[in-house]
């Protein structure tokens, strides 16, 4: 069996991940918008290495909610039987 427990979101840890999105998607959105030789070079490698490794990271992540999606949809699933087990358990009496 699963053991899932439900916690309430921590408001301030949410409130800083969407800034820290938000501002992510602003620098991804001041990066495309300026000229390429604008940009010094290191701030285009740091930049080439900070998208692979997000990139990275987010790969990772989809894999993790895709396992995550298996389990939980295994567990209902067992949990469906099992609720169909208990109801036809009384009539076998």
């Amino acid at each position: 069996m699963v053991d899932i427990e439900l916690k309430p979101r921590n408001q301030l840890k949410q409130f800083f991940h969407t800034f820290f999105n938000k501002l992510e998607d602003l620098m991804f959105i001041v990066f495309q918008k300026t000229p390429e030789r604008l940009i010094p070079p290191f701030l285009m490698r740091w930049m080439d290495n900070y998208t692979r490794k997000r990139l990275h990271e987010l790969e990772q992540d989809v894999i993790r909610q895709r396992w995550k999606k298996v389990q939980l949809e295994k567990t209902l699933e067992e949990i469906r039987s099992n609720n169909q087990g208990t109801k036809k358990a009384p009539s076998d009496d």
